[in-house]
């Protein structure tokens, strides 16, 4: 077991105990924590406190507020980067927008923050009116926080003046002491006085989610927050910052383009495609229940055949498929799941071309008579004849959806 070392900055009278996922264990104890299981070398560590001391690393300020945009438009020349928007957000919920770039997520989190003007519409935070064409409440007033992509951290401050930026109302000395137990709730309290190019890129993550955190905004604005992490340290970060958010209580708006971040974060997704949303609802609402091709695209990987509405269905090699919402002749596209195909003695006729093994599952690759591109099918290892068999498949309707061409 390590020897006793002391955490510079954290006040005598603190308690904490850390734990790394697959990393360190630490205790805290009065001036000096005790080393309990090293980590790794090269884990990015994240540390969580003992619930008991939560409240400690929390500031006097306003309670989780809700927010309203109604029918919001933000128009730049002809084009309109946000488009008639409407959605509520209810205190303490993590609401993530999601869309491809281009598809004014981030405009309408600026909009939010009061850093650009509404053309339209209308915005509450807390049911206080914050936002309409005439003007609004400042940035500064809203009671909203900010996280952006870079962290935008002051490069010539260490973490702990970072933090204690947010502060400026305090005293100095107590601001200091708010400011230190905020970097322990994620771990950094032994980081206090690093200048942000000494850090990670996780470690700066989580300097910016303290300084964000410590005013105790109503609301928490972020803008692809992890997009700056690698694969590795983006899971560990991602997951600790959600359980700092739960904690906090914190009502967040998530910008992201990575649907990833969205189905594990949030509460309700709302998706948006050129300045419009198209579809909201939880992760499993629109993973299971697309409304559009394009919801459909960017939640999950899809078999696409292509086809045509005949006395509503579509006939396509793969099978025929009901499209009663087409119309006669329609140009359609037929989305089946990998997962949806699966083999037996009875079915179409299909051939095997690949396979790839991926751990857990197989990627199989099935030509079929008629089709382009071979159907891509996820099944279990060693699933299915040989490469280069012959084999008889079956598509699960459940695993389908039938959509208008374009």
């Amino acid at each position: 077991m390590s020897a006793l070392r002391k955490i510079k900055g954290v006040s005598p009278d603190a308690k904490y105990a850390f734990v790394a996922p697959g990393g360190a264990e630490w205790q805290r104890t009065g001036t000096s924590a005790r080393v309990l299981r090293s980590a790794p070398s090269g884990m990015d560590q994240v540390y969580r406190p003992e619930t008991e001391d939560m409240a400690q690393t929390r500031v006097a300020g306003p309670p989780a507020a809700s927010l309203g945009v109604e029918r919001v438009t933000r128009c730049y020349g002809t084009v309109a980067a946000v488009d008639d928007v409407s959605f509520s957000v209810a205190p303490g919920e993590i609401a993530a927008l999601v869309g491809h770039s281009g598809s004014g997520k981030s405009t309408l989190l600026r909009l939010i923050a009061g850093l650009e003007p509404l053309d339209s519409g209308r915005i509450t935070i807390g049911g206080r009116e914050v936002a309409t064409p005439k003007g609004g409440v400042p940035p500064e007033k809203r009671g909203v926080g900010m996280m952006f992509q870079d962290y935008a951290l002051f490069p010539h401050l260490t973490a702990i003046r970072n933090v204690m930026f947010g502060l400026r109302s305090m005293r100095a000395a107590e601001a200091r002491e708010v400011a230190v137990r905020a970097l322990a709730r994620v771990g950094l309290a032994e980081r206090a006085e690093d200048y942000p190019h000494m850090l990670s890129g996780g470690e700066q993550q989580r300097v910016a989610l303290a300084r964000a955190l410590v005013p105790r905004p109503g609301i928490l604005l972020m803008d692809e927050p992890f997009s700056n992490l690698d694969r590795r340290t983006r899971i560990l970060v991602r997951e600790d910052t959600f359980a700092v958010l739960r904690e906090a209580g914190t009502t967040v708006i998530l910008v992201t383009h990575d649907q990833d971040d969205a189905m594990r974060m949030a509460d309700r997704i709302v998706m948006m495609q050129a300045g419009r949303i198209v579809q909201g609802g939880s992760g499993q609402d629109l993973c299971h229940k697309p409304a559009t091709l394009q919801v459909a695209r960017f939640f999950a990987e899809w078999n696409e055949v292509p086809g045509v509405s005949r006395n509503g269905v579509v006939s396509t090699p793969a099978g025929d498929f009901p499209a009663p919402s087409l119309r006669e002749g329609e140009a359609a596209v037929v989305c089946i799941r990998p997962s949806g195909i699966s083999f037996g003695d009875a079915g179409r006729a299909g051939r095997i071309v690949s396979r790839h093994f991926l751990g857990e599952t197989e990627m199989i690759h099935l030509a079929v008579a008629g089709l382009d591109q071979p159907l891509r099918v996820i099944a279990p290892p060693g699933s299915g004849p040989a490469t280069g068999a012959p084999v008889s498949f079956t598509v699960d309707r459940d695993e389908v959806f039938v959509f208008p061409a374009g």
